[in-house]
């Protein structure tokens, strides 16, 4: 075996256990948050696909530079809010602490109005700022230019 090859295995090794670990301590928080166990596990799915997708644009080398900084930027602050939330996860559960109410505001923004009561009786409704990571993922495509923008598509209605 060569050295590339054994560097490239080793490469996949490391990162298929930092994905699962990250993607473990995120879904935790999550939970602690209040999302349900099955929506939990979308929250490093979302955070983390978005910081891989804004990282490939970003050093891609073949999108616009508008996009590049664009996704940059978007990447930095998606994998800083893993690093974070990484964190704040492992500390909660080494102290057996919950969240701060600023944590869960973050994570499942309320909608006005509804009394803690009310959103547990809403099953899966827990989602509430994921859609500005959304609107920040979805920005990419029309700064590539190529296709049209997934926000035009769904605001516009196709």
């Amino acid at each position: 075996m060569s050295a590339r090859r054994a560097l490239a295995a080793l490469l996949a090794v490391v990162a298929t256990a930092a994905a699962v670990l990250s993607f473990a301590a995120l879904r935790d928080l999550a939970l602690l948050c209040g999302f349900s166990r099955g929506l939990a596990w979308l929250l490093p799915v979302v955070v983390d696909a978005g910081a891989a997708a804004g990282s490939l644009v970003w050093l891609g080398g073949s999108a616009p530079v508008r996009a590049r900084r664009f996704a940059r930027a978007l990447a930095l602050v998606l994998l800083g809010s893993s690093v974070a939330a990484n964190a704040l996860s492992h500390g909660l559960a080494a102290y057996g602490m919950r969240p701060a109410w600023w944590v869960v505001v973050l994570w499942d923004w309320p909608r006005g109005g509804e009394s803690p009561r009310q959103r547990d009786e809403l099953p899966g409704d827990r989602f509430r700022v994921l859609p500005l990571l959304f609107g920040g993922v979805a920005q990419l495509q029309p700064c590539l230019g190529e296709l049209p923008g997934i926000v035009e598509y769904v605001v516009g209605g196709g």
